[in-house]
């Protein structure tokens, strides 16, 4: 077994290098036995130890921290690292740079084999690992892509944690799917944005501006820890909508008019937030992480202004957004069941109630990270663009339910397919995501979004219908992913 072949080090000795210790790779107890794979239950903690074993040893490092507006060459620091050096030079250990969760800016792992070569450090045994798809964009620069491992952590760790939270709802029995079938369901799409990077804020305002929103679901907040308790905007975390940003951005991706230009700077904000089934990452008694936009007192008069004005129409929202909000909480239970605990905290955010799919037909899903970044080539005063593409739980949940329309970075849908997922150009022509031109692929979206936002309720229903197939191969798919399968895959590339 590949796994077999691997130890991690976590040495009892100081080192400068930041080693990051304890490493679990969130494994699911119940599909393996991390006994039977001594690479997760045991580490080897001293030199001594390393140099008589003759497994292959991996190392995790922390990189250190960058700070926007500073120098943008992050200081490696390799004192006291006499040691760990003459490990990796001697072919005991690869050390794996890691940024699991994000991504390695280029001018990073420039720097980071640049500084490793000037410390001497054998080359080919380091690899950086982050969670950036498109390595084809690293061409040109000139790295060596045997440096470089993708590990899609969201891939790793959700499929998992859905299939025991919608253990009771997916994949779709015949029951459900008749009923998927038969009912036409009260909006055309569900769009949950979380934290508002300038692209989600385009996303809604357009929506908003162009009256939309009446025919859809939208959640846009900011992150938890800029809300007080009222949920109104706190002052000391300043604004994370920026008007001149979104009116700037709007019209590099389609002309702004004046209107819309009034509406962004005089009347977008007072629509937000806009809450659906919950927000927040805090798992606690008292709300179990849970804040149905109902418990605020202030959530309906904002939510009213969303609607424009009291109605029946509006209180059905309110009951639904309270079942959405068990359904969290059932969902949530159930993981705990399985896990005995929450075995990644942040998973309270990515779940979300079944009846806001229900009763929609497609997801418009606005990817992480911020998509197209400008550096600097550090091996000269270049400029360039990089595409920076990961898939996240955002993806993979709407996965399990709906078609979905993309603002991503380009080839997320490839990736998709490659992974065997079928995707949805019966909805939607999906060239956009070969598109690098962030402006021109935006462009294309919103055009395609407008397109099937003025289509006819029956005509929706009736494609919703057709790719319904599509949607139950998506669910069994996404459940049949295997963590330590890829783990394999990983540590194979090592």
């Amino acid at each position: 077994m590949i796994l077999d072949n691997f130890r991690h080090f976590s040495p009892n000795e100081d080192c400068s290098l930041d080693i990051i210790s304890g490493v679990g790779w969130d494994l699911d107890s119940t599909e393996i036995d991390v006994k039977e794979y001594k690479v997760f239950s045991k580490f080897i903690t001293t030199y001594e130890e390393l140099y008589k074993t003759n497994k292959k040893v991996v190392c995790l490092i922390d990189p250190p921290p960058y700070e926007w507006g500073h120098d943008p060459r992050p200081k490696w620091n390799f004192t006291n690292c006499e040691k760990i050096r003459k490990a990796v030079n001697d072919d005991k250990l690869i050390l794996l740079l890691s940024r699991l969760d994000e991504q390695f800016l280029a001018f990073e792992a420039y720097e980071a084999i640049k500084q490793f070569k000037e410390n001497n450090f054998k080359i080919q045994n380091i690899r950086l690992i982050d969670g950036n798809l498109n390595f084809d964009m690293l061409d040109y620069l000139g790295f060596d892509k045997s440096n470089f491992i993708s590990f899609d952590i969201a891939k790793f760790r959700f499929p998992l944690y859905y299939k025991y939270a919608y253990k009771d709802i997916l994949p779709y029995n015949d029951e459900l799917i008749s009923r998927m079938k038969n009912k036409k369901k009260d909006y055309k799409f569900l769009t949950m944005n979380g934290t508002l990077h300038h692209y989600r804020a385009l996303l809604v305002s357009w929506l908003l501006y162009n009256g939309y929103h009446r025919k859809g679901l939208i959640s846009a907040c900011v992150h938890i820890d800029s809300l007080d308790d009222d949920f109104e905007y706190s002052g000391d975390v300043g604004n994370y909508v920026n008007k001149h940003e979104i009116i700037e951005y709007w019209n590099g991706v389609m002309n702004i008019d004046d209107d819309a230009r009034n509406f962004i700077l005089n009347d977008f904000e007072s629509y937000l937030p806009l809450l659906l089934d919950h927000v927040g990452d805090d798992f606690s008694d008292s709300t179990n992480g849970l804040v149905p936009f109902t418990m605020s007192k202030n959530l309906p008069q904002k939510y009213r202004r969303f609607e424009t004005h009291e109605s029946e129409k509006f209180k059905k929202v309110v009951r639904e957004q309270i079942i959405a909000s068990q359904q969290c909480e059932e969902y949530l239970k159930n993981i705990q069941d399985h896990y005995g605990h929450l075995p990644y905290k942040p998973v309270v955010e990515s779940i979300a109630g079944f009846i806001n799919y229900e009763n929609s037909y497609f997801s418009i899903v606005g990817e992480s990270p911020p998509i197209t970044h400008k550096d600097i080539y550090l091996n000269g005063n270049d400029e360039y663009w990089i595409n920076f593409m990961k898939i996240t739980e955002k993806t993979y949940r709407s996965l399990c339910f709906h078609p979905i329309i993309f603002l991503s970075a380009p080839f997320l849908i490839q990736n998709l397919q490659k992974d065997g997922f079928e995707t949805f150009s019966e909805l939607f022509d999906e060239s956009y995501d070969e598109i690098l031109d962030e402006n021109l692929r935006f462009n294309k979206v919103f055009s395609e979004l407008d397109k099937v936002l003025k289509m006819s309720d029956s005509k929706l229903h009736e494609i919703y219908v057709e790719v319904l197939p599509k949607i139950i191969h998506n669910q069994k798919k996404l459940f049949s992913m295997s963590q330590i399968e890829y783990l394999k895959q990983i540590y194979s590339l090592i």
